[in-house]
């Protein structure tokens, strides 16, 4: 259980929350309440918007000096197996448990990175809703800590609030560009299948097509969407919301 000066700091956000006049006043009160569950900043980063996928890039808060450019400069996105958990999840979760879902090595890099320059474990609070899509709220506490069923509870509901409060100080995101090269119909279908763990050869058969056949969609897929391994295709296309991730 919560104790009682904890419960009375989260209580204080949820009730003013609305009326809070700033963004930076915002942050000011939100920090103080996550604080009082053990969190020592906050994030908030929009995932989608109106349909379309967004570059993860932080809208507010307070992320590592550097981190955001050393993120995009090594293309991170495409091993980041917390957006298409983003997606899949409508719990919060942490890093740690998303670094575990990793299938490559680059998303231990990714992590192991992200672990020395945030000196911190996350938890990932998605929030959905926001302009028609989804974002997330990364709360950063010590690493190794253990959180209870309602410590999580209590942060996602803080978090949801903080980004519906803060997005009424902000404008519109502009839409995604779309694919270059869309996927056709059939490319998406055999996209699918991969992200299930299909082979060609099963593909082809589910799909009443030859091995071959499923092959050339599956590769076409993996040049449409810059990636050189079925496993990348496979959260990459989570990460668009190309496909629904499968539950694990």
């Amino acid at each position: 259980m919560l104790d009682e000066t904890t419960r009375a700091t989260v209580f204080r956000f949820l009730q003013d929350a609305q009326g809070i006049e700033s963004l930076e006043d915002l942050n000011t009160r939100f920090i103080e309440a996550v604080k009082a569950l053990g969190f020592s900043g906050a994030v908030y980063i929009r995932l989608s918007a109106d349909g379309r996928v967004l570059p993860p890039r932080p809208v507010f808060g307070d992320p590592p000096e550097g981190w955001v450019d050393h993120y995009f400069a090594h293309n991170y996105a495409r091993f980041d197996t917390a957006i298409p958990l983003s997606f899949q999840s409508r719990e919060p979760f942490t890093w740690s448990e998303a670094a575990a879902r990793g299938m490559e090595r680059g998303t231990q890099t990714l992590f192991g990175e992200a672990y020395e320059w945030w000196r911190s474990e996350v938890l990932i609070c998605p929030v959905r809703g926001i302009n028609g899509g989804l974002s997330i709220v990364d709360l950063t506490m010590d690493r190794g800590r253990r959180l209870r069923d309602e410590e999580r509870s209590t942060a996602h509901a803080l978090a949801s609030l903080y980004a519906v409060a803060g997005e009424g100080f902000l404008e519109r995101p502009e839409p995604a560009a779309e694919l270059p090269k869309p996927l056709t119909w059939r490319e998406a279908e055999c996209v699918y299948w991969v992200c299930l763990g299909k082979s060609d050869d099963e593909i082809g058969r589910i799909l009443s097509i030859s091995k071959k056949t499923a092959n050339h969609h599956v590769e076409s897929a993996k040049t449409k969407l810059g990636v050189a391994s079925r496993a990348s295709l496979a959260w990459r296309a989570f990460a668009l919301g190309l496909v629904q991730p499968p539950v694990f």
